[in-house]
């Protein structure tokens, strides 16, 4: 019997949600949404659908059928910090899909960027290289630097992130 996945928002344990459809009848339940969807899309709108990698490249064949391979924009990927796959034998699940597509050629754009302000500046990027162009050694995904924790501690002989280095390797 094929695993059913479910949801329980409640206390008491009563599942509030099972996911019983598998397969083609699955893609079926997703196609019929994608064309209802696409209907009520404005003429100038874009849709994102966020889906995971076991079934994502066959969405990804379904909406180019019905929004057109040329209204396909990207696979924007969405990174996960922790696959949680302790159990299995295999690589992680680190990455879903977010498959981005416009309805026309006349989509609305509007780049997702907000500039810094000067305080953002100063707060986010404190190291400066020889050319005087600044930087920042703190990862995106983890932001701040641990100064006490077991990241700061040495590793093989080497201090990974050390202050006086400016972020540089340095032997212990």
């Amino acid at each position: 019997m094929k695993e059913i996945n479910t949801i329980s928002m409640s206390n008491d344990g009563e599942i509030a949600y099972k996911d019983t459809l598998t397969g083609d009848k699955f893609l079926e339940f997703i196609r019929e949404r994608l064309i209802l969807a696409r209907e009520l899309l404005a003429d100038n709108g874009s849709i994102y659908l966020h889906i995971d990698y076991k079934i994502g490249y066959y969405i990804k064949i379904i909406m180019d059928e019905i929004f057109g391979i040329d209204n396909f924009k990207n696979d924007i990927a969405h990174i996960k910090c922790n696959p949680k796959n302790f159990n299995t034998k295999s690589y992680g699940n680190i990455k879903d899909l977010i498959l981005f597509y416009s309805k026309t050629k006349n989509n609305i754009w509007n780049n997702p960027i907000e500039n810094y302000t000067k305080e953002d500046i100063a707060e986010l990027y404190k190291k400066v290289d020889s050319q005087g162009k600044l930087y920042t050694t703190v990862p995106l995904h983890a932001p701040g630097e641990t100064k006490n924790g077991d990241t700061s501690q040495c590793f093989k002989g080497l201090y990974l992130l050390k202050e006086d280095t400016g972020g540089v390797l340095q032997k212990n």
